[in-house]
């Protein structure tokens, strides 16, 4: 009894040390990681023990945990940005003698790999209008060989290495795919200091389409963005030898034309799927992550799934999910209670059904993308309205 009261003393000091005030912030200095780390595992071991639920441990204190936790992983992540610093700082005072600083070699290599068909002269490409600007790049729209496209330029001076084999993996799980529910690759500049690629360009997201109060949208056409999202969807899980994985399904990475075609786009996150090793990992943005992946457990193509079903819902309410929550409390809803956005109520049944069984809180139980085509073909006349007495 006496440890117990011990962890629960300690559990106290985190929460005082964290207050929610704070959860934009890393956790404090004087707090030891290997304590912190301690803490955890007891705690939640415990927990666990009897499915969450602990005569000795209360629920506030799990949630003061599950902070901690969170807290923990921003600050790796701020200690790992300050020695990459450091790292940066270093190559910059004492450069490899063998190292042209105005190329990132890493890069070059990195891009150089793809087949030289899809090589490019960037003084063919010429800039329209900037469409949007990160911290490590810039889409513009272009011509291109007197096509209009999508150009993405890479400011590789921004980028780590793991950050340019992520563009990287983009460009190559690109090239590789032909469906026409998929961004099509058109080509690749790779000679420095240009790093670009080129792809079709489309007028806007679905996001910025559902968002849009003068469009107009009705279960036919909400019908038809959900269908060419799963069929899309479906390609990429098929795909031989190993699956596909998206791993950030949302509206933002869909892309519409005028004839509300939808394009699955932004492939950064995306990888193959080897049934042999597990994979594992914090990815995606947190209002359409599946619970296994907050959790950082393993994972498989249903994580897509759930994603599709929380996108399902934001077509037909065109709302953001969860808006105006914090991603923590979304996140401990979400693993902890279950959280899902409220059903609506003026969709048809077979909707709400095959919504509800993609963000099931069971992996297992949610379907493939396989039925899921089937079932919005077969139902897709369909117009009785649901009520949320009426879905058991």
């Amino acid at each position: 009894m006496d440890k117990v009261n011990e962890r629960k003393g300690s559990a106290s000091q985190l929460f005082v040390r964290c207050p929610y005030s704070e959860l934009g912030c890393t956790a404090p200095i004087e707090l030891s990681l290997e304590n912190i780390t301690e803490h955890i595992s007891s705690h939640l071991g415990m927990a666990q023990s009897t499915n969450g639920t602990h005569p000795l441990i209360s629920q506030p204190e799990l949630l003061i945990l599950e902070l901690s936790h969170l807290l923990l992983q921003n600050h790796r992540e701020a200690e790992f940005q300050k020695s990459r610093i450091q790292e940066l700082e270093h190559q910059i005072i004492n450069p490899p003698a063998n190292v042209n600083n105005n190329n990132n070699n890493t890069g070059a290599e990195l891009i150089r790999s793809l087949p030289q068909e899809y090589e490019i002269d960037y003084n063919e490409i010429k800039i329209t209008k900037d469409i949007a600007q990160g911290a490590f790049g810039i889409v513009s729209s272009a011509l291109f060989r007197g096509t209009e496209v999508a150009v993405k330029k890479v400011l590789v001076s921004n980028l780590s290495e793991s950050e340019m084999k992520q563009f990287h993996s983009e460009i190559n799980m690109l090239k590789r795919l032909h469906h026409p529910n998929v961004v099509l690759l058109i080509g690749v500049c790779s000679l420095p200091p240009n790093f670009v690629f080129i792809t079709e360009l489309l007028p806007g997201s679905l996001f910025d389409l559902l968002h849009d109060k003068n469009v107009v949208l009705d279960i036919n056409i909400q019908k038809k963005l959900i269908l060419d999202t799963a069929l899309g969807m479906n390609y990429l899980h098929l795909f031989k030898p190993v699956p596909i994985l998206h791993r950030d399904l949302k509206p933002p990475n869909l892309l519409v034309d005028k004839n509300f075609n939808v394009k699955i786009t932004d492939f950064g996150l995306a990888r193959n799927q080897d049934f042999k090793n597990k994979m594992t990992g914090n990815l995606g943005t947190c209002q359409y992550m599946a619970p296994e992946v907050m959790q950082q457990q393993e994972y498989t193509e249903k994580a897509d799934v759930f994603g599709f079903g929380i996108t399902m819902w934001e077509v037909c309410v065109r709302q953001v999910p969860y808006q105006g929550m914090e991603a923590i409390r979304i996140a401990l809803g979400v693993i902890q209670s279950n959280l899902r956005p409220p059903l609506p109520t003026h969709m048809p049944v077979w909707w709400i059904n095959l919504m509800v069984s993609c963000w099931d809180g069971n992996a297992s139980l949610r379907p493939p993308f396989t039925d899921i085509v089937e079932c919005l073909r077969v139902n897709g006349n369909t117009t009785n309205t649901a009520t949320t007495n009426g879905l058991i």
